[in-house]
């Protein structure tokens, strides 16, 4: 089995192996010498154990990944995998089992061999997440929306996402962004790898073929999650169609069955431990786990239950499978045949060809439901009329091909703002039963969607530097109606009240005027940007309700209009006290990495540098930066946002440039551990050598 690794500049891991399972084990062994640590805690997440290593403080978590049925799927899945998956998957195992071997001291404490049960487990929960976080929006929703009749759309991890078609490029080829926001501190941070395998086998693949593909995956998972391989490219945004259910049940007397279609059915229960850390000692704690088949039961309050039942329950080695052929698929046609396993999250899915192909999917596997229910609440379980019909195939879901605009783009808005123009108008929710589209959440328009539909469909012919430069557009879409309803509501500001808020009116004066030369940029050395991200955290701290959904909520009563003028003073404040005049945005703003603990932000720093950009607070803009904070210093400091963007250019050979926040490891003593940090602070890219040979 003949596997070369050869690491470019960055520390990037280039695999180049004659068959599948040789660039998998290889791959194992790549992350677990840049992320053995990430690679248990995910292990250990996955399968409901951090009690055990961390504390009682992830007893809650632990247990629901045993409602969910997490950690007994993983052992009954691992158990009746076919030959060939088995095979690939313990081949990434026994990478990271060699490493493991040949470096016992980086071996973290109570690690265990890895086996395809560890693997099974976290691409299971990697998937069920998102579809029970539908599910339990519903839920804690039905009430408001009974209650009141308003719905709120459900707010989780943000992304952006668009591509442009031959048409509009100055290359003639398609061009596109990859953009996933997640934490950058956890089990989401990605791992960039190149595979290289001279064969791939059936039926792993639906013919024999090679692989060549290249893009980022979670820390112990094999095989690239997004990014693009020889003649296509996918990228996926959070959002998706209604995968899961909440089921009304009726029990008997004694609550050991439920009533369904005229009879009576026995609940089944089991009886979960759960291992809890407290102090040096590990203890055992037993909770029973309600079972129907209509799901696992969640809530019970005397003769009536609800259970909750996922679409992606039943999902099997088609989640391995499924990445397989994507990362295979050599055509659009191919790729899609590859999202018809239905193992992919529920997501927004966009695609580039090589061929010159475009493509958007509102992807998610959506059960067929009766039309005669309302499926944003909990449903009768006692009635077959609410069984499900099988799964809504793909050309039933949202979708568009090649749209007349030339361009599609995601930034988790719903479907009718994909493009522009006619196209968009076949996307409309009316042509969609409703459970099929967006999690029934209507009408998503978010800033970072505004924008990038403005910025798109401004420029003809897109360049590579326009791609670049959209890709981390710091302009925030909404920050002139807020900075307009600010000037408003300071105008009747007196001395006498400021001096009471204890702000100078030098200071106040000089931000005033900041503010209103500003650009709406939030670049870090703006001083207004600065100002304003104050101003918004500020108010923030008097309206925690809004997220960043909520950029359009701007201050009109007067009660919000005295809250935005107090936040104002207690901002300014702020800024004197630890910055000693009016700060820039890069200095109240800063891209930190611990040096003694990767996964969190503590002293001494192995980078502290200035951070563009915004999502916190209730602002937005494409440049998405999650800010932590802030800390005894005043500042604040980027826990999540950007986190693996990357440009595709779909010429042949494809070209390619990506940025992570830090580097490719997780050790502090590698020159790849924060060897990124100043390019993704400066706003900039490095080349992905598509093209590295093995040596």
């Amino acid at each position: 089995m003949g596997v070369t690794v050869v690491r470019d500049q960055f520390g990037v891991p280039h695999i180049f192996a004659d068959t599948l399972n040789g660039a998998l084990m290889a791959q194992g062994y790549a992350q677990a010498q840049d992320r053995l640590a990430a690679i248990w805690r995910n292990y250990t997440l996955a399968l409901g154990q951090m009690a055990a290593v961390e504390g009682e403080q992830w007893l809650e978590d632990d247990f629901r990944k045993h409602l969910i049925g997490i950690p007994q799927k993983a052992a009954h899945l691992a158990a009746q995998l076919s030959t060939p998956v088995r095979a690939a998957l313990t081949a990434f195992a026994d990478g990271i089992n060699r490493f493991m071997q040949e470096h016992p001291e980086k071996v973290p404490a109570g690690a265990e061999p890895v086996t395809p049960k560890h693997i099974v487990a976290l691409m299971l929960w990697m998937t069920l997440q998102w579809s029970y976080a539908q599910v339990l929006h519903e839920l804690e929703q039905a009430q408001q929306l009974l209650l009141s009749g308003e719905w709120t759309p459900p707010v989780s991890f943000t992304s952006n996402s668009w591509a442009v078609a031959p048409s509009r490029s100055a290359l003639n080829a398609p061009i596109r962004l990859i953009d996933p926001h997640v934490p950058w501190f956890g089990e989401y941070r990605w791992h960039e790898c190149h595979l290289h395998a001279a064969f791939v086998p059936t039926p792993l693949t639906l013919c024999p073929t090679s692989l060549s593909c290249a893009g980022f995956s979670i820390a112990g998972l094999p095989l690239i999650a997004l990014g693009f391989n020889e003649r296509v490219s996918w990228s996926a945004t959070a959002g998706g169609p209604d995968t899961a259910d909440a089921f009304l049940l009726r029990l008997s007397g004694d609550r050991k069955r439920y009533r369904y279609d005229g009879e009576w059915w026995d609940i089944v229960e089991e009886t979960v431990p759960l291992k809890v850390k407290v102090g040096e000692t590990v203890t055992e704690e037993r909770r029973r786990v309600r079972r129907t088949h209509l799901g696992v039961i969640v809530f019970e309050w005397g003769d009536v239950a609800v259970a909750l039942k996922s679409a992606y329950d039943d999902m099997g080695e088609e989640a391995f499978l499924q990445l397989v052929r994507m990362a295979t698929a050599p055509t659009l046609d191919a790729f899609l045949e590859a999202l018809s396993l239905f193992a992919f999250p529920p997501q927004n899915i966009i695609v580039a060809t090589a061929d010159g192909d475009i493509f958007y999917l509102l992807n998610g596997r959506t059960p067929r439901r009766n039309p005669q229910f309302d499926w944003r609440l909990p449903v009768p379980g006692w009635t077959k009329a609410t069984e499900w019909q099988g799964i809504l195939r793909w050309h039933e879901l949202p979708h568009l091909r090649n749209p007349r605009s030339g361009f599609l783009q995601n930034c988790n808005n719903s479907p009718q703002f994909v493009t522009i123009g006619a196209d968009s108008s076949s996307l409309h929710p009316d042509h969609f039963p409703p459970f099929a589209y967006y999690s029934h959440t209507g009408d998503v328009y978010r800033a970072r969607c505004e924008r990038a539909l403005e910025l798109l469909s401004q420029t003809p012919r897109l360049t590579v530097d326009d791609a670049l430069r959209i890709a981390v557009d710091t302009y925030s879409p909404k920050a002139n109606e807020w900075v307009q309803r600010l000037l408003q509501a300071c105008e009747g500001a007196s001395a006498q009240m400021l001096e009471q808020m204890g702000v100078r009116e030098g200071t106040w004066q000089a931000a005033l005027k900041a503010l209103q030369r500003w650009d709406g940029r939030m670049d870090k050395d703006s001083v207004a940007a600065g100002v304003y991200l104050l101003w918004r955290w500020q108010y923030y701290q008097r309206h925690p309700e809004l997220t960043w959904a909520d950029d359009d909520k701007v201050p009109q009563s007067a009660a919000e209009q005295r809250d935005a003028v107090d936040a104002f003073c207690a901002a300014l404040h702020h800024a004197v006290s630890y910055f000693g005049a009016l700060p820039k945005l890069g200095e109240v703003q800063r891209l930190r990495r611990s040096v003694h603990s990767p996964s969190q932000v503590l002293s001494p720093l192995a980078c502290d540098l200035p951070l563009s950009g915004v999502q916190s607070f209730a602002a937005d803009c494409l440049r998405a930066i999650w800010a932590g904070g802030p800390g005894e210093d005043g500042r604040f400091h980027g826990v999540g946002g950007q986190s693996c963007t990357t440009i595709v250019v779909h010429t042949t050979p494809p070209q390619a440039w990506s940025i992570t926040p830090f580097g490719v490891s997780d050790d502090p003593d590698s020159p790849h551990f924060v060897d990124q940090a100043a390019l993704f602070s400066a706003e900039q890219f490095k080349p992905m050598t598509v093209h590295l040979s093995p040596r």
